[in-house]
Formats: structure tokens, C-alpha cells, sequence
């Protein structure tokens, strides 16, 4: 059987397009069998067999973060709050910063361009929608226009202080959200469009302020993490 498949091909026409061979006519001449756009045939009555079997009940999916280190770290978002405390009193490693007791509620206090502001440990200095190919899924960057088109509407707005950025995965993504009208939602949250290429998640951020860094710099470190889906986050901590 399998010569007469190796006999089939021989004897077909094989048209290249895009670099790509594929055989024409196959489906035609080998009954049973059909061949996808790159030829490869295949038994369409043969029942598929695979070495293992994965099942994923959607109803278990929840939003989640990773960090305050690694990428890989998945934090369920319900569990954030519990797990940057626990985090904070862990010792030095992957999940702890090993923050005394007595210093966990320090509070450092600067001047952003003649604007009071205060950091604390968990505070975010670095927010960005970032270039990730969920960036360029529309219901992702909608619903993030949707939130701050929320925010705007209920008087809300991101600190001075916090860098913010937004940096899609496509062109495209700018032409619907100045069509839909929420560009300038996410503008007016400081969320701008920075570019088109990888930014803050592969740490392409750029310096914060200088007022911040020097706040930061005096009272410790900054401790960065990813919130996966299309925000990236950095926390300040202080040791």
C-alpha cells in the first residue's frame, strides 16, 4: 500500500508557492486518503492516536500574575496580596526579600517635579501594556481600553509618578483603537503608544524618573515581575 502512495506522489504534479512544495491531485487519484496544503496525506477514515491526552476545563482558568522574580512564578491573582506578604517575610531567593518586620511599613517620601509622593514595599513604578502576541488579540487590548476608558470615566488616574507605556503587538492594534475611540482613554491614563517592538517585558523600559530611581536607589532595591496576560508590573521594595 505504501508503494502505491510513494508511487501516486511520483506521479503527481508538485507546484511550489511561497517557498513550499505541495502535490496537486492527490485527493482525486487516492481514495480514502486527502493531502493538506503542505501534501502531507492522510487517512481520513483512520481514527487519530496520540501518546497522551490533555483535558482543560475552562471553568478552572482564572487570571493570574507571575513574580515578584521569575516569569515563570504563577500567582493566582485572588492570592496576590497573601503571596507579596508572604514574600516579603520569606527569605532572600526566588520568593522572598527577607524584609524585617519592623521595616515592612517603611514608607520613603520624595518630590516628583515639585509633587509630594511616597513609596511603599509593593508600590508600582512601572506600568505596560506590552508587545506580546496577546497584544495583538483584539479582546484583550479592548478590554484594557475598556478599563481605562472605566477609570476616566469615575475619576481615576494613574500616578505621575508610575512610567507608563503602551507598546502593541501590531499596527493594526493602533487603527482599531483610534476607529473604536479608545485611544484616547488609554492616552489620558499615560498609556501612549511607545512602539511596536518588545519594551518593558524584556526590561526595554528605559530609566525611570530620575527623582524616583535616586528615591529608590537611597531606600533599596526594585523587584520586577510580569502580570502576564498584557500588563507588566514593577514593584518598589525597600530593604
Amino acid at each position: 500500500m505504501m508503494q502505491a502512495f510513494s508511487e501516486e506522489i511520483n506521479n503527481k504534479n508538485v507546484s511550489s508557492g511561497n517557498g513550499r512544495k505541495t502535490c496537486t491531485g492527490l485527493n482525486e487519484q487516492v481514495p480514502g486518503f486527502s493531502s493538506n496544503p503542505y501534501g502531507i496525506l492522510f487517512n481520513r477514515r483512520q481514527e487519530r492516536v496520540y501518546s497522551s491526552y490533555l483535558e482543560l476545563n475552562l471553568e478552572d482558568v482564572e487570571p493570574c500574575i507571575s513574580g515578584p522574580k521569575r516569569p515563570h512564578d504563577r500567582v493566582p491573582l485572588k492570592e496576590m496580596k497573601a503571596d507579596w506578604h508572604s514574600c516579603l517575610d520569606n527569605k532572600v531567593g526566588f520568593k522572598g526579600f527577607a524584609v524585617p518586620k519592623e521595616s515592612q511599613d517603611k514608607v520613603a517620601k520624595f518630590s516628583f517635579h515639585g509633587q509630594p509622593a511616597e513609596f511603599k514595599h509593593g508600590s508600582v513604578v512601572i506600568a505596560a501594556i506590552t508587545s506580546c502576541t496577546n497584544t495583538s488579540n483584539p479582546s484583550v487590548m479592548l478590554g484594557a481600553a475598556l478599563v481605562a476608558k472605566k477609570a476616566c470615566e469615575l475619576g481615576l488616574q494613574v500616578k505621575p509618578w508610575i512610567k507608563t507605556s503602551l507598546a502593541p503587538g501590531s499596527g493594526v492594534v493602533t487603527k482599531y483603537l483610534l476607529q473604536s475611540g479608545l485611544q484616547k482613554y488609554l492616552n489620558q491614563q499615560g498609556f501612549n503608544i511607545v512602539g511596536y517592538g518588545c519594551t518593558t517585558c524584556i526590561g526595554n523600559s528605559g530609566d525611570l524618573d530620575e527623582s524616583v530611581g535616586s528615591a529608590i536607589s537611597e531606600n533599596g532595591t526594585v523587584k520586577c515581575s510580569l502580570a502576564r496576560r498584557h500588563t507588566a508590573l514593577c514593584w518598589a521594595s525597600f530593604v
